[in-house]
């Protein structure tokens, strides 16, 4: 995903990798780390991140479907 969204960040393609994988990484995060290695702020804004990850998903697949 980085190695598209850097090359295409100008597209919507390329941002929507861009967002959608820093998301995905920060998301990640929280459930491989251990909780007490990871900043609290990060552990109490998870379900903030779940939503913005589902809000991607929705978004690529409305995009895809009015192609």
């Amino acid at each position: 995903m980085l190695w598209y969204a850097i090359r295409s960040i100008g597209e919507f393609w390329g941002t929507m990798a861009l967002g959608s994988g820093l998301v995905s990484i920060a998301l990640g995060s929280t459930l491989i780390l251990p909780a007490t290695r990871l900043p609290g702020w990060l552990n109490k804004i998870r379900p903030v991140l779940v939503f913005v990850l589902l809000a991607f998903a929705l978004y690529h697949a409305q995009a895809i479907n009015n192609m």
